[in-house]
């Protein structure tokens, strides 16, 4: 039920709340503030503002200014991950005719998706990954998610560059 709004550069997303989401976001305000000032690379939106216009006759909205972590033309599919196969599949079918899909779990296994990330970045990721879980449990948010997205990129040589590693740094 909320509408969202983009930033020209697409950078910013602005979202429309409920009111109650609005007072939850106010009373979990100190705790999400000390926790991302605490956690730099926490994987927790970031909110830049929680605002309310009120309208002629009385009406309110509520919305929230957020990052956007997927700049709309280059992310390639998006998966919406709860750790359950519960209800968790975007019909394929639908997916091929959508132009903007979020699929969910069981299409990440049936597609045969994995996280590769090496013993030092993956025990930092579950580091932060629990660090973000222990935040959002205290708070009693009961129903979050993982938004992984995965972009194609097109390898140019001329401003490709690899370090004595292997590791490819785009310039």
């Amino acid at each position: 039920g909320s509408f969202f709004y983009f930033s020209r550069d697409y950078r910013f997303i602005i979202k429309t709340i409920h009111h109650t989401e609005h007072k939850f976001l106010l009373k979990i305000l100190k705790e999400y503030y000390t926790h991302v000032k605490q956690n730099p690379h926490t994987l927790i939106s970031r909110f830049y503002g929680l605002h309310r216009v009120k309208l002629p006759h009385g009406r309110k909205i509520h919305f929230v200014v957020m990052n956007n972590i997927f700049p709309a033309d280059k992310v390639y599919e998006k998966f919406d991950l709860k750790g359950s196969e519960v209800g968790r599949e975007y019909p394929e079918e639908k997916a091929a005719q959508a132009l903007d899909p979020t699929l969910k779990d069981l299409n990440w296994i049936k597609r045969g998706k994995s996280l590769e990330l090496g013993p030092e970045k993956g025990a930092l990721f579950e580091e932060q990954l629990r660090r973000d879980t222990e935040l959002l449990k205290s708070v009693n948010v009961m129903d979050y998610s993982l938004l992984v997205g995965i972009y194609k990129m097109e390898r140019d040589a001329r401003d490709t560059h690899l370090n004595r590693r292997g590791t490819m740094y785009k310039f």
